[in-house]
């Protein structure tokens, strides 16, 4: 995820990239990203900036979206960011 603490990535690769590569199954995974939707989507009207708990559930949300479409088309999930990265650059370009 971009936007990430320096921290979690200082011994050379962030938690989410770990992940990714096999330090969790894919559904060990999946059940990581879907628990965190859900912590900051129930405590964010608690929060004094609530809208910071969305920005944090999306970006977990579109991570979701870059492992399931990778799979979808049975490509591995760095291409497939790289691909949704470049056709979001096109769309704004329209």
């Amino acid at each position: 995820m971009s936007g990430e603490p320096h921290y979690y990535s200082k011994n050379g690769l962030s938690p989410l990239k770990a992940f990714q590569k096999g330090l969790l199954s894919r559904d060990e995974y999946m059940g990581f990203l879907k628990g965190n939707v859900i912590k900051y989507i129930v405590r964010c009207e608690d929060k004094d900036d609530p809208i910071d708990d969305l920005d944090k559930a999306r970006n977990y949300i579109v991570e979701m979206y870059y492992l399931i479409g990778s799979e979808k088309l049975d490509m591995p999930i760095e291409k497939f960011i790289s691909l949704s990265d470049l056709a979001s650059e096109l769309e704004e370009v329209e």
